[in-house]
């Protein structure tokens, strides 16, 4: 017999068909079973979702106090808190996006802690420091901006401790298409998005493209996030959630149980209980 697990919430849009179907498929939400049906002609009553078993520990949160995990990231502990994810230079040709985004944001007083990719590199060469505390966190190998061995790249533990820790503690997440979007929907922090280029661009060269693709429809459909067209709109957002967080609580809440489908920190049990059943 055969089970399988689909790891990720674009692999069936994005990846291709299964070229083989298994005796029991374990997925991660409603949305991906209803995928599998469709795109790979699994049966339903071979699909079990159980949620997302990595996002276990987020739900037991962080035993780091807000001061002990602004000494150790070096930020003010009296300021406010931006996790900025750059996009990427694979996402994005030229890319001067990352770093506008980053000098704009580094004009509040506030503390921008900058979340590196780990498998990709970002162009923030003499990028122009504001009145900002800046700081990066770089997951796996490699330095800001700098290149990567990309066999020496996987986020560890500790990484992901320190993740978890900059979602617990921050009060607003900035991104592009990254799936750091849904890892702060688990912690309800409010999500802006960078829907906007660096200059005009045709649609299959735009940033705007990737918002199209079936796996993210859900997200930008949900409510949850802020879509910042423009430089300015980003601006604007940034301001409403600091001053409100609880602005869109609930279409966060939304997206939550789609991506994750249940949040009560028992994806493990659920999936455990999937493999002892087959046995």
């Amino acid at each position: 017999r055969i089970m399988s697990m689909v790891r990720s919430w674009d692999n069936f849009t994005t990846k291709g068909a299964l070229r083989v179907i298994p005796d029991a498929l374990v997925v991660t939400s409603e949305i991906v079973k209803r995928e599998a049906m469709r795109y790979s002609f699994v049966p339903e009553t071979r699909i079990y979702p159980v949620g997302i078993p990595h996002y276990d520990r987020y739900f037991r949160k962080t035993s780091q106090s807000r001061e002990e995990f602004c000494r150790r990231m070096k930020l003010a502990p009296a300021k406010k808190i931006i996790v900025f994810a750059p996009i990427g230079n694979r996402y994005i040709r030229d890319n001067l996006l990352d770093k506008m985004v980053l000098e704009d944001l580094a004009r509040r007083d506030c503390n921008i802690l900058v979340r590196m990719p780990p498998s990709d590199n970002v162009a923030l060469d003499n990028w122009k420091r504001g009145r900002a505390n800046v700081v990066f966190d770089v997951p796996g190998r490699g330095s800001p901006g700098g290149e990567k061995d990309r066999k020496l790249n996987e986020v560890g533990r500790d990484d992901d401790n320190r993740l978890i820790a900059e979602l617990a503690h921050c009060d607003l997440v900035v991104t592009g298409q990254s799936t750091i979007t849904i890892d702060a929907m688990m912690f309800d922090k409010p999500a802006v998005i960078i829907y906007f280029d660096q200059e005009e661009r045709q649609y299959y060269e735009s940033i705007k493209r990737y918002y199209d693709s079936e796996y993210y429809r859900p997200v930008v459909e949900s409510g949850g996030v802020r879509l910042a067209q423009s430089r300015e709109e980003l601006r604007v957002f940034v301001e409403r959630y600091l001053e409100n967080p609880r602005l869109d609580e609930e279409g966060r809440t939304r997206l939550a149980l789609l991506q994750a489908h249940k949040l009560h920190g028992k994806a493990t049990e659920r999936l455990a209980n999937v493999l002892i059943s087959k046995l």
